[in-house]
C-alpha cells in the first residue's frame, strides 16, 4: 500500500507540475497577446486622430498653397485650426503648425511624436530639423509607442504620399500612414501592419496649362487652351502674350478667354499662356508658332 501511495503521489506531483507550466505558459501567452492588442490600440488610435486632422489641414497663407508643410518619409507638418482659446491678435482664424514626425531613436521602441509652433502670418513654418523639432517647436507628445518601422535596418516609410508624382507639396492630395506595431520584438511574427489614409480635403493645387496654335491663312494665329486644367476643378482664367524672339518679356496681349485670335506680320512667335484659379495660384506654358 505504501509503495502504491508513493506511485500515486508522484504521478500526481508530475500531473501538477505538467498542469501548473502548461498554466504558466497559457498566461504567459495571454499577458503577451493583450499586450500586444493594447500596443496596436494605441498606434490605431493616433492614426485615426491624425487622420482626422489631416482631413481638417487648412491652407495658412498664399505663401504655402498646399495643406501640408512638411512631407518626407518619416516627418509631415501642416496647418491647423484650433478650436479651442482665444485667438490671438494677427491670427483670427486661430491656426497652428502641427508636425508629427517618428522618432526612431530606438528602433524596437519607436515613438510618433506631436508637436506644435505658432502660426504667424507670411512667416511659414518654423525650422524642423531632427525628431523631436527644437526652436520654436512645443515639448514633444507622445502619441504612441512600439512602432518598429527601422528595427533592424529596415527602411518602412510611416508616411506616402499620393500621387506618387508629386514635385511641389501643394500637389499632394493623400496622405498614407503605414505604421508597424510590435511590442514583442523577439518574435517577428507577431509584428502588425497598420495603414490608414487621410484626403486633404483643403488642398489647393497648382492649375495646368495646356495649349496648341494653328495657323490659319496668311498672317493669322489662333491659340485654344482647351487643354488647360485645375486639378480641383476650380474656373481658369487666361493671359496669354507673345514674344518675337523669346524669352517672353512682352506685356499680355489678351486675357480672361480660353482662345487667342492673331493678325500677325509673317514670322516665328512664342506664344505664352498664363492660367490662374481662383485662390491665385498661377502656372505658365509656351510654345514656338510659325506664321507665313
Amino acid at each position: 500500500m505504501l509503495v502504491e501511495l508513493l506511485v500515486t503521489m508522484v504521478i500526481l506531483s508530475i500531473v501538477l507540475g505538467a498542469t501548473l507550466t502548461v498554466f504558466e505558459v497559457f498566461m504567459r501567452t495571454s499577458n503577451a497577446a493583450t499586450k500586444q492588442n493594447e500596443g496596436q490600440d494605441m498606434i490605431r488610435a493616433a492614426s485615426d486622430r491624425l487622420t482626422a486632422r489631416l482631413r481638417n489641414a487648412v491652407m495658412g497663407d498664399t505663401a504655402n498653397p498646399g495643406a501640408l508643410e512638411e512631407a518626407t518619409s518619416y516627418s509631415l507638418a501642416f496647418v491647423r485650426v484650433q478650436t479651442t482659446g482665444t485667438p490671438p491678435a494677427g491670427n483670427p482664424r486661430n491656426l497652428v503648425h502641427v508636425r508629427y514626425c517618428l522618432d526612431t531613436s530606438t528602433p524596437s521602441n519607436e515613438r510618433l511624436v506631436r508637436q506644435t509652433a505658432t502660426w504667424t502670418p507670411g512667416t511659414g513654418m518654423p525650422a524642423a530639423g531632427g525628431c523631436p523639432a527644437a526652436g520654436s517647436w512645443s515639448a514633444a507628445a507622445v502619441d504612441a509607442t512600439n512602432i518598429v518601422n527601422r528595427i533592424g535596418g529596415q527602411d518602412r516609410p510611416a508616411f506616402r504620399y499620393l500621387p506618387t508624382t508629386w514635385s511641389a507639396l501643394s500637389d499632394i492630395s493623400d496622405v498614407r500612414i503605414d505604421l508597424f506595431g510590435d511590442r514583442n520584438t523577439a518574435d517577428a511574427r507577431r509584428e502588425v501592419e497598420l495603414v490608414s489614409s487621410a484626403g486633404l480635403r483643403n488642398v489647393d493645387r497648382t492649375p495646368v496649362p495646356g495649349f496648341s496654335c494653328v495657323a490659319q491663312g496668311v498672317g493669322h494665329l489662333v491659340c485654344d487652351a482647351g487643354a488647360s486644367y485645375d486639378p480641383d476643378g476650380q474656373t481658369l482664367t487666361y493671359s496669354w502674350a507673345r514674344c518675337t524672339p523669346p524669352p517672353c518679356t512682352a506685356a499680355p496681349v489678351a486675357g480672361g478667354s480660353s482662345r487667342l485670335d492673331m493678325t500677325v506680320t509673317p514670322g516665328t512667335y512664342r506664344v505664352q499662356l498664363t492660367v490662374a484659379d481662383p485662390g491665385g495660384l498661377t502656372a505658365t506654358s509656351s510654345s514656338n508658332s510659325t506664321v507665313s
